[in-house]
């Protein structure tokens, strides 16, 4: 299991200075991103995800077709 957090975008704020929206532990890799696509469609705004400890961020801004 990996923690994870995840960032939703805020227009005028850097991604380095987003407050972490949530933490979660995910076993693979597809499980992380069908929760960004998730927090993407509720907000519909970017999200920017890493592992927890990790600065090297993932963006998300797709949503489901």
């Amino acid at each position: 299991m990996e923690k994870v957090e995840f960032r939703i975008k805020q227009e005028g704020v850097r991604w380095e200075d987003t407050p972490i929206y949530v933490v979660r532990s995910f076993c693979d890799r597809k499980a992380i991103l069908d929760f960004a696509i998730d927090i993407v469609e509720m907000f519909q705004t970017e999200v920017r995800w890493n592992y927890k400890g990790v600065s090297q961020g993932h963006y998300v801004n797709e949503v489901r077709k």
